[in-house]
Protein backbone atom coordinates (compact mmCIF):
# COMPACT_ATOMS: atom_id res chain seq x y z
CA UNK A 1 0.00 0.00 0.00
CA UNK A 2 1.61 3.42 -0.99
CA UNK A 3 1.35 6.32 1.11
CA UNK A 4 -0.96 8.12 -1.32
CA UNK A 5 -3.63 4.82 -0.49
CA UNK A 6 -3.07 5.23 3.25
CA UNK A 7 -4.21 8.54 3.04
CA UNK A 8 -7.39 7.88 1.01
CA UNK A 9 -8.43 4.93 3.34
CA UNK A 10 -7.75 7.30 6.07
CA UNK A 11 -9.76 9.95 4.95
CA UNK A 12 -12.41 8.11 3.84
CA UNK A 13 -13.10 5.33 6.31
CA UNK A 14 -13.94 5.83 10.08
CA UNK A 15 -10.26 5.69 10.88
CA UNK A 16 -10.77 9.43 11.53
CA UNK A 17 -13.93 10.64 13.50
CA UNK A 18 -15.06 14.29 12.55
CA UNK A 19 -13.43 15.55 15.56
CA UNK A 20 -9.99 13.90 14.07
CA UNK A 21 -10.69 15.93 10.79
CA UNK A 22 -11.54 19.01 12.94
CA UNK A 23 -8.20 18.97 15.13
CA UNK A 24 -5.88 18.51 11.57
CA UNK A 25 -7.81 21.25 9.68
CA UNK A 26 -7.08 23.57 13.00
CA UNK A 27 -3.44 22.16 13.52
CA UNK A 28 -2.38 22.72 9.60
CA UNK A 29 -4.72 25.71 9.46
CA UNK A 30 -7.12 24.33 6.47
CA UNK A 31 -10.66 26.50 6.48
CA UNK A 32 -13.86 25.31 8.40
CA UNK A 33 -15.26 24.88 4.59
CA UNK A 34 -12.68 22.93 4.12
CA UNK A 35 -12.84 21.33 6.63
CA UNK A 36 -16.40 20.12 5.76
CA UNK A 37 -15.35 18.03 3.10
CA UNK A 38 -13.31 14.73 3.49
CA UNK A 39 -11.85 14.77 -0.60
CA UNK A 40 -10.98 18.63 -0.07
CA UNK A 41 -8.99 17.62 3.08
CA UNK A 42 -7.12 14.66 1.65
CA UNK A 43 -6.58 16.91 -1.72
CA UNK A 44 -4.60 19.51 0.39
CA UNK A 45 -2.96 17.16 3.49
CA UNK A 46 0.29 16.47 1.24
CA UNK A 47 0.35 20.10 0.71
CA UNK A 48 3.00 22.87 2.42
CA UNK A 49 -0.04 24.46 4.34
CA UNK A 50 0.45 24.48 7.94
CA UNK A 51 2.93 21.94 8.19
CA UNK A 52 5.90 24.11 9.15
CA UNK A 53 3.78 25.16 12.21
CA UNK A 54 2.42 22.14 13.49
CA UNK A 55 5.65 21.05 13.30
CA UNK A 56 6.99 23.89 15.78
CA UNK A 57 4.54 22.70 18.23
CA UNK A 58 6.45 19.45 18.71
CA UNK A 59 9.04 18.72 21.11
CA UNK A 60 12.72 18.13 20.00
CA UNK A 61 12.14 14.34 21.03
CA UNK A 62 9.44 14.34 18.51
CA UNK A 63 10.99 15.87 15.36
CA UNK A 64 14.22 13.53 16.40
CA UNK A 65 11.48 10.61 16.38
CA UNK A 66 10.39 12.25 12.67
CA UNK A 67 13.76 12.34 11.42
CA UNK A 68 13.99 8.54 12.31
CA UNK A 69 11.19 7.64 10.64
CA UNK A 70 12.24 9.72 7.42
CA UNK A 71 15.09 7.65 7.21
CA UNK A 72 12.73 4.25 7.27
CA UNK A 73 11.36 4.80 3.56
CA UNK A 74 8.68 2.69 4.50
CA UNK A 75 5.56 2.29 6.90
CA UNK A 76 6.26 1.35 10.06
CA UNK A 77 3.88 -0.10 13.00
CA UNK A 78 2.95 0.97 16.21
CA UNK A 79 6.16 -0.70 18.20
CA UNK A 80 7.75 1.94 16.41
CA UNK A 81 6.90 4.63 18.68
CA UNK A 82 7.23 2.92 21.55
CA UNK A 83 10.71 5.02 21.90
CA UNK A 84 9.12 7.81 23.18
CA UNK A 85 5.29 6.89 24.10
CA UNK A 86 6.42 3.85 25.32
CA UNK A 87 5.94 2.48 29.32
CA UNK A 88 9.00 2.23 31.29
CA UNK A 89 9.42 -1.66 31.61
CA UNK A 90 7.60 -3.48 34.52
CA UNK A 91 6.94 -7.26 35.80
CA UNK A 92 4.02 -7.15 33.60
CA UNK A 93 5.96 -6.29 30.41
CA UNK A 94 5.19 -9.77 29.09
CA UNK A 95 2.45 -10.74 30.17
CA UNK A 96 0.10 -8.39 28.81
CA UNK A 97 -1.32 -8.67 24.74
CA UNK A 98 -0.51 -6.45 21.96
CA UNK A 99 -3.54 -4.25 22.88
CA UNK A 100 -2.87 -4.03 26.12
CA UNK A 101 0.75 -3.59 25.79
CA UNK A 102 0.66 -0.76 22.78
CA UNK A 103 -3.03 1.41 22.94
CA UNK A 104 -0.97 3.98 25.32
CA UNK A 105 1.59 4.30 22.25
CA UNK A 106 -1.27 4.20 19.70
CA UNK A 107 -3.85 6.85 21.69
CA UNK A 108 -0.20 9.27 22.07
CA UNK A 109 0.54 8.69 18.28
CA UNK A 110 -2.90 9.66 17.29
CA UNK A 111 -2.63 12.72 19.71
CA UNK A 112 0.38 14.01 19.13
CA UNK A 113 1.59 12.95 15.54
CA UNK A 114 -2.06 12.52 13.65
CA UNK A 115 -4.24 15.05 14.64
CA UNK A 116 -1.95 17.17 13.81
CA UNK A 117 -1.66 16.80 10.16
CA UNK A 118 1.78 15.56 10.05
CA UNK A 119 1.21 11.28 9.63
CA UNK A 120 -0.49 9.34 7.39
CA UNK A 121 -1.78 5.99 9.29
CA UNK A 122 -3.73 3.18 7.50
CA UNK A 123 -4.60 -0.63 9.05
CA UNK A 124 -2.92 -3.28 6.17
CA UNK A 125 -5.27 -6.29 5.66
CA UNK A 126 -5.89 -8.85 7.82
CA UNK A 127 -3.93 -12.12 6.29
CA UNK A 128 -5.24 -14.83 7.72
CA UNK A 129 -3.71 -14.72 11.10
CA UNK A 130 -6.14 -13.35 13.05
CA UNK A 131 -4.00 -10.75 14.42
CA UNK A 132 -5.37 -7.75 16.68
CA UNK A 133 -6.45 -4.21 14.14
CA UNK A 134 -3.87 -2.30 16.81
CA UNK A 135 -0.83 -4.60 15.03
CA UNK A 136 -2.38 -4.11 11.12
CA UNK A 137 -1.74 -0.28 11.91
CA UNK A 138 0.65 1.51 9.59
CA UNK A 139 2.31 4.87 9.80
CA UNK A 140 4.33 6.75 7.32
CA UNK A 141 5.66 10.70 7.52
CA UNK A 142 4.69 12.51 3.30
CA UNK A 143 8.05 12.59 2.24
CA UNK A 144 6.60 15.85 0.74
CA UNK A 145 6.92 17.21 4.77
CA UNK A 146 10.53 16.19 4.76
CA UNK A 147 12.08 19.85 4.29
CA UNK A 148 10.24 21.31 6.52
CA UNK A 149 11.92 19.49 9.44
CA UNK A 150 13.48 21.23 12.00
CA UNK A 151 17.19 20.46 12.35
CA UNK A 152 18.16 17.45 14.67
CA UNK A 153 20.35 19.96 16.70
CA UNK A 154 18.26 22.33 18.15
CA UNK A 155 21.58 25.32 19.31
CA UNK A 156 24.38 24.79 16.96
CA UNK A 157 26.98 26.95 18.55
CA UNK A 158 29.74 29.23 16.36
CA UNK A 159 33.11 29.35 15.51
CA UNK A 160 35.47 30.73 13.12
CA UNK A 161 38.00 28.66 11.20
CA UNK A 162 37.29 24.77 9.45
CA UNK A 163 38.73 23.07 12.88
CA UNK A 164 41.30 19.46 12.39
CA UNK A 165 40.48 17.40 9.89
CA UNK A 166 42.77 13.92 10.29
CA UNK A 167 44.73 12.63 7.25
CA UNK A 168 42.98 10.55 4.94
CA UNK A 169 41.73 7.36 6.32
CA UNK A 170 40.63 6.72 2.27
CA UNK A 171 44.10 6.69 1.25
CA UNK A 172 45.47 4.36 3.67
CA UNK A 173 43.19 2.22 2.58
CA UNK A 174 43.73 2.76 -1.44
CA UNK A 175 47.35 1.85 0.03
CA UNK A 176 47.15 -1.23 1.62
CA UNK A 177 46.62 -2.76 -2.09
CA UNK A 178 50.57 -2.69 -2.49
CA UNK A 179 51.22 -4.33 1.09
CA UNK A 180 50.55 -7.69 0.33
CA UNK A 181 46.69 -6.83 0.48
CA UNK A 182 47.22 -5.43 4.51
CA UNK A 183 44.06 -4.80 6.23
CA UNK A 184 43.52 -2.00 8.58
CA UNK A 185 42.76 -2.58 12.28
CA UNK A 186 38.71 -4.08 12.63
CA UNK A 187 38.53 -3.82 8.72
CA UNK A 188 36.56 -7.43 9.11
CA UNK A 189 34.17 -6.97 6.37
CA UNK A 190 35.00 -8.88 3.42
CA UNK A 191 33.11 -7.30 0.74
CA UNK A 192 35.17 -3.98 1.70
CA UNK A 193 38.77 -6.39 1.32
CA UNK A 194 40.63 -4.58 -1.80
CA UNK A 195 41.98 -7.24 -3.99
CA UNK A 196 43.82 -7.41 -7.56
CA UNK A 197 42.39 -10.31 -9.84
CA UNK A 198 43.03 -11.06 -13.16
CA UNK A 199 44.42 -7.43 -13.12
CA UNK A 200 41.27 -6.00 -12.21
CA UNK A 201 40.89 -4.15 -8.76
CA UNK A 202 38.27 -5.11 -6.69
CA UNK A 203 36.72 -4.34 -4.03
CA UNK A 204 34.67 -7.46 -2.24
CA UNK A 205 33.40 -9.44 -5.14
CA UNK A 206 32.84 -6.08 -7.06
CA UNK A 207 34.95 -3.70 -9.08
CA UNK A 208 36.69 -0.83 -7.19
CA UNK A 209 34.70 2.16 -7.20
CA UNK A 210 34.48 5.92 -5.38
CA UNK A 211 31.44 5.02 -4.17
CA UNK A 212 31.88 1.58 -2.32
CA UNK A 213 35.67 3.13 -1.01
CA UNK A 214 33.08 5.80 0.79
CA UNK A 215 30.76 2.97 1.73
CA UNK A 216 34.21 1.15 3.62
CA UNK A 217 34.87 4.34 5.73
CA UNK A 218 31.50 4.45 6.94
CA UNK A 219 31.06 1.01 7.90
CA UNK A 220 34.60 1.29 9.48
CA UNK A 221 33.64 4.15 11.71
CA UNK A 222 30.64 2.02 12.72
CA UNK A 223 32.49 -0.98 13.69
CA UNK A 224 35.50 1.38 15.04
CA UNK A 225 33.29 2.29 17.91
CA UNK A 226 31.16 -0.74 18.47
CA UNK A 227 34.88 -3.14 18.09
CA UNK A 228 34.22 -5.28 14.95
CA UNK A 229 31.45 -5.77 12.13
CA UNK A 230 30.78 -9.35 14.39
CA UNK A 231 30.60 -7.59 17.80
CA UNK A 232 28.21 -4.82 16.70
CA UNK A 233 25.27 -7.00 15.25
CA UNK A 234 22.58 -6.16 17.65
CA UNK A 235 20.02 -8.20 19.93
CA UNK A 236 16.79 -8.21 18.63
CA UNK A 237 14.26 -5.19 20.14
CA UNK A 238 13.91 -5.96 23.78
CA UNK A 239 9.85 -5.92 23.36
CA UNK A 240 7.79 -9.11 23.47
CA UNK A 241 6.15 -7.76 20.68
CA UNK A 242 7.59 -6.61 17.22
CA UNK A 243 6.37 -7.59 13.84
CA UNK A 244 8.82 -6.69 11.76
CA UNK A 245 11.20 -9.22 12.04
CA UNK A 246 13.37 -8.35 8.88
CA UNK A 247 13.92 -4.83 10.55
CA UNK A 248 14.48 -6.89 14.17
CA UNK A 249 17.59 -8.75 12.93
CA UNK A 250 18.69 -6.01 10.45
CA UNK A 251 21.97 -4.31 11.84
CA UNK A 252 22.14 -1.22 13.22
CA UNK A 253 24.66 0.92 11.61
CA UNK A 254 24.80 5.05 12.90
CA UNK A 255 26.94 6.46 10.06
CA UNK A 256 24.16 7.03 8.14
CA UNK A 257 21.92 8.43 10.80
CA UNK A 258 24.70 11.16 12.37
CA UNK A 259 25.42 11.86 9.10
CA UNK A 260 21.90 13.31 7.75
CA UNK A 261 22.04 15.33 11.39
CA UNK A 262 25.58 16.91 10.73
CA UNK A 263 24.87 17.70 6.98
CA UNK A 264 22.15 20.43 8.35
CA UNK A 265 24.55 22.16 10.18
CA UNK A 266 26.06 25.42 8.45
CA UNK A 267 29.90 25.48 7.54
CA UNK A 268 30.44 27.67 10.55
CA UNK A 269 28.00 25.86 13.27
CA UNK A 270 29.58 23.19 15.20
CA UNK A 271 27.89 20.41 18.46
CA UNK A 272 29.09 18.87 20.81
CA UNK A 273 28.90 15.21 21.18
CA UNK A 274 25.97 15.43 23.77
CA UNK A 275 24.08 16.69 20.92
CA UNK A 276 23.64 13.23 19.61
CA UNK A 277 22.45 11.60 22.68
CA UNK A 278 18.66 11.87 21.51
CA UNK A 279 19.06 10.70 18.47
CA UNK A 280 21.36 7.68 19.66
CA UNK A 281 19.10 6.56 22.52
CA UNK A 282 15.88 6.54 19.84
CA UNK A 283 17.99 5.24 16.91
CA UNK A 284 19.52 2.16 19.20
CA UNK A 285 15.83 1.53 20.60
CA UNK A 286 16.37 -1.69 22.50
CA UNK A 287 19.82 -1.75 22.98
CA UNK A 288 22.42 0.33 24.69
CA UNK A 289 23.77 2.78 22.13
CA UNK A 290 27.70 3.44 21.56
CA UNK A 291 28.53 6.82 23.52
CA UNK A 292 28.41 10.27 21.91
CA UNK A 293 32.12 10.46 22.79
CA UNK A 294 33.53 7.29 21.11
CA UNK A 295 31.10 7.89 18.03
CA UNK A 296 32.70 11.86 17.30
CA UNK A 297 36.03 11.22 18.25
CA UNK A 298 36.12 7.67 15.69
CA UNK A 299 34.59 10.08 13.43
CA UNK A 300 37.44 12.73 13.96
CA UNK A 301 39.98 9.96 14.03
CA UNK A 302 38.85 8.15 10.39
CA UNK A 303 38.45 11.33 8.48
CA UNK A 304 35.07 11.36 8.68
CA UNK A 305 34.05 14.71 11.33
CA UNK A 306 36.29 17.44 11.66
CA UNK A 307 37.03 18.99 15.30
CA UNK A 308 37.29 22.16 16.76
CA UNK A 309 38.55 22.74 20.43
CA UNK A 310 36.85 25.66 22.74
CA UNK A 311 37.85 25.96 26.07
CA UNK A 312 39.06 22.71 26.75
CA UNK A 313 35.64 21.31 25.17
CA UNK A 314 35.63 19.50 21.99
CA UNK A 315 32.79 20.28 18.85
CA UNK A 316 32.26 18.61 15.74
CA UNK A 317 30.57 18.68 12.10
CA UNK A 318 31.17 17.18 8.68
CA UNK A 319 34.75 17.86 7.26
CA UNK A 320 34.88 20.28 4.63
CA UNK A 321 33.86 19.26 0.82
CA UNK A 322 37.15 18.39 -1.18
CA UNK A 323 37.81 21.04 -3.91
CA UNK A 324 38.98 18.82 -7.67
CA UNK A 325 41.87 17.84 -8.08
CA UNK A 326 43.40 19.40 -10.97
CA UNK A 327 46.86 18.48 -10.61
CA UNK A 328 48.51 17.09 -13.51
CA UNK A 329 48.36 13.33 -14.73
CA UNK A 330 52.05 13.58 -14.69
CA UNK A 331 52.23 14.51 -11.16
CA UNK A 332 50.82 10.63 -10.27
CA UNK A 333 51.27 8.84 -13.61
CA UNK A 334 54.70 7.66 -14.69
CA UNK A 335 55.08 6.31 -18.19
CA UNK A 336 57.80 3.23 -17.69
CA UNK A 337 60.04 2.29 -20.98
CA UNK A 338 57.99 -0.62 -22.33
CA UNK A 339 54.88 1.84 -22.69
CA UNK A 340 53.23 1.17 -19.71
CA UNK A 341 52.41 3.45 -16.56
CA UNK A 342 53.09 3.59 -12.72
CA UNK A 343 50.87 4.61 -10.53
CA UNK A 344 51.42 6.86 -7.43
CA UNK A 345 48.88 5.12 -4.86
CA UNK A 346 50.19 8.40 -2.73
CA UNK A 347 48.24 10.88 -4.96
CA UNK A 348 46.47 9.77 -7.28
CA UNK A 349 42.95 11.28 -7.55
CA UNK A 350 40.25 8.34 -6.71
CA UNK A 351 37.86 9.01 -9.58
CA UNK A 352 41.37 8.59 -12.01
CA UNK A 353 42.17 5.24 -10.18
CA UNK A 354 38.88 4.08 -10.63
CA UNK A 355 38.70 5.40 -14.52
CA UNK A 356 42.51 3.76 -15.15
CA UNK A 357 41.57 0.39 -14.13
CA UNK A 358 38.17 0.12 -16.46
CA UNK A 359 40.46 0.00 -19.54
CA UNK A 360 43.85 -1.65 -17.92
CA UNK A 361 45.18 -4.94 -16.37
CA UNK A 362 46.66 -4.21 -12.61
CA UNK A 363 49.60 -5.24 -10.87
CA UNK A 364 51.99 -4.42 -7.77
CA UNK A 365 55.49 -3.51 -8.87
CA UNK A 366 58.17 -1.57 -7.00
CA UNK A 367 55.63 -0.44 -4.05
CA UNK A 368 53.63 1.01 -7.09
CA UNK A 369 50.10 0.01 -9.03
CA UNK A 370 51.62 -0.70 -13.18
CA UNK A 371 48.92 -0.25 -15.31
CA UNK A 372 48.63 -1.93 -18.95
CA UNK A 373 46.57 -1.51 -21.44
CA UNK A 374 43.34 -4.49 -21.90
CA UNK A 375 42.60 -4.51 -25.29
CA UNK A 376 39.38 -5.95 -24.69
CA UNK A 377 37.97 -3.36 -22.06
CA UNK A 378 39.29 -0.36 -24.16
CA UNK A 379 37.28 -1.99 -27.02
CA UNK A 380 34.47 -1.96 -25.19
CA UNK A 381 34.77 1.49 -23.51
CA UNK A 382 32.22 4.14 -24.43
CA UNK A 383 33.53 7.25 -25.94
CA UNK A 384 32.97 9.61 -22.74
CA UNK A 385 35.93 6.95 -21.61
CA UNK A 386 38.25 7.41 -24.73
CA UNK A 387 37.67 11.42 -24.56
CA UNK A 388 37.97 11.55 -21.01
CA UNK A 389 41.02 13.94 -20.42
CA UNK A 390 43.25 10.91 -18.29
CA UNK A 391 42.76 8.79 -21.29
CA UNK A 392 43.78 11.34 -23.56
CA UNK A 393 47.11 12.02 -21.88
CA UNK A 394 48.15 8.00 -21.22
CA UNK A 395 47.20 7.54 -25.18
CA UNK A 396 49.51 10.05 -25.76
CA UNK A 397 52.41 9.44 -23.30
CA UNK A 398 52.42 5.96 -23.35
CA UNK A 399 53.07 3.93 -26.12
CA UNK A 400 51.64 0.22 -25.17
CA UNK A 401 48.68 2.48 -24.43
CA UNK A 402 49.26 4.19 -27.94
CA UNK A 403 49.47 1.00 -29.96
CA UNK A 404 46.65 -0.62 -28.44
CA UNK A 405 44.08 2.34 -29.06
CA UNK A 406 45.23 2.73 -32.70
CA UNK A 407 44.26 -1.01 -33.26
CA UNK A 408 41.29 -0.34 -32.07
CA UNK A 409 40.84 2.86 -33.72
CA UNK A 410 41.52 0.80 -36.92
CA UNK A 411 38.52 -1.76 -36.41
CA UNK A 412 35.96 0.61 -34.95
CA UNK A 413 33.14 0.32 -37.28
CA UNK A 414 33.96 -2.90 -38.97
CA UNK A 415 33.62 -5.25 -36.97
CA UNK A 416 30.04 -5.48 -34.40
CA UNK A 417 29.82 -8.06 -31.37
CA UNK A 418 26.46 -9.15 -30.47
CA UNK A 419 25.79 -10.58 -26.92
CA UNK A 420 23.36 -13.57 -26.62
CA UNK A 421 24.25 -14.63 -30.20
CA UNK A 422 25.20 -18.63 -31.08
CA UNK A 423 26.70 -19.44 -33.77
CA UNK A 424 27.21 -23.46 -35.29
CA UNK A 425 28.69 -24.81 -38.31
CA UNK A 426 26.63 -27.00 -40.30
CA UNK A 427 28.93 -29.08 -42.68
CA UNK A 428 26.06 -31.78 -43.95
CA UNK A 429 24.30 -29.42 -47.18
CA UNK A 430 21.32 -31.66 -46.48
CA UNK A 431 20.63 -30.33 -43.12
CA UNK A 432 21.53 -26.99 -43.70
CA UNK A 433 19.45 -26.95 -46.27
CA UNK A 434 16.44 -28.38 -43.96
CA UNK A 435 17.10 -25.83 -41.08
CA UNK A 436 17.37 -22.87 -43.51
CA UNK A 437 13.64 -24.13 -44.78
CA UNK A 438 12.39 -24.11 -41.19
CA UNK A 439 13.91 -21.27 -39.71
CA UNK A 440 15.04 -18.57 -41.93
CA UNK A 441 11.09 -17.60 -42.85
CA UNK A 442 10.84 -16.19 -39.24
CA UNK A 443 14.08 -14.38 -39.26
CA UNK A 444 15.51 -17.34 -36.40
CA UNK A 445 18.62 -17.63 -37.94
CA UNK A 446 21.07 -15.68 -40.78
CA UNK A 447 23.02 -17.89 -43.20
CA UNK A 448 26.88 -17.07 -42.83
CA UNK A 449 30.15 -18.18 -44.97
CA UNK A 450 31.82 -21.17 -44.41
CA UNK A 451 29.03 -23.38 -43.40
CA UNK A 452 28.21 -20.98 -40.21
CA UNK A 453 24.94 -20.15 -39.20
CA UNK A 454 24.19 -17.56 -36.86
CA UNK A 455 20.53 -17.14 -34.77
CA UNK A 456 20.05 -15.73 -31.11
CA UNK A 457 20.18 -18.10 -27.75
CA UNK A 458 16.63 -18.01 -27.45
CA UNK A 459 16.62 -20.87 -30.53
CA UNK A 460 18.93 -23.14 -29.07
CA UNK A 461 17.12 -25.74 -27.49
CA UNK A 462 14.27 -25.26 -30.66
CA UNK A 463 17.21 -25.70 -33.23
CA UNK A 464 19.01 -28.76 -31.18
CA UNK A 465 15.55 -30.18 -31.39
CA UNK A 466 15.26 -30.17 -34.97
CA UNK A 467 18.54 -31.25 -35.53
CA UNK A 468 18.14 -34.31 -33.06
CA UNK A 469 14.57 -34.88 -34.76
CA UNK A 470 16.67 -35.37 -37.95
CA UNK A 471 19.23 -37.82 -36.72
CA UNK A 472 22.06 -35.58 -36.61
CA UNK A 473 24.32 -35.11 -32.73
CA UNK A 474 24.89 -31.77 -31.50
CA UNK A 475 28.44 -30.93 -30.57
CA UNK A 476 28.43 -28.17 -28.03
CA UNK A 477 31.77 -26.21 -28.14
CA UNK A 478 33.08 -23.44 -25.14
Amino acid sequence: MNIQQMLSKMCHSDILTESDINAICKSRGFSAREASSRTVVENLFFSKIGVEAALASLSHEEITLLHLLKLELKAVDVSFFERLYGEEKSSSHYSRTFTQHYTPVFKAVQRALVRKGLLVMAAVPDKGSKQAKLERWRFRFPETFEKFLPPWFRQPLVFKGKGTVKPDTLRQKVMGILEYHKKLPSDDRTKYHLDLKQGQLLMGNELFSVNKLLAWQQAYWHDLVLGGAKKAKPKKKDVYFFHDEEAASEPKEFPPLVNDAFAQLAPNQWVSPEALSTLLRFFYDGMTPPSCKSVCEAGWQLGCLAKHAEKGKDYYQLPPIPLPDNSEPSSYLQVTSDGAIMVNMKTIPYEHLVHIAAFSDLQVAAYSLKATPNFIRMGNAQEDVWNHSITVWITENAAAYQQVMTKIAARWGQQIVHENLLLARVKDLSLKVQIQKNFTASASIVLLPNDFIAFPRVFFWDIQKFVNKAGYVVKTVF
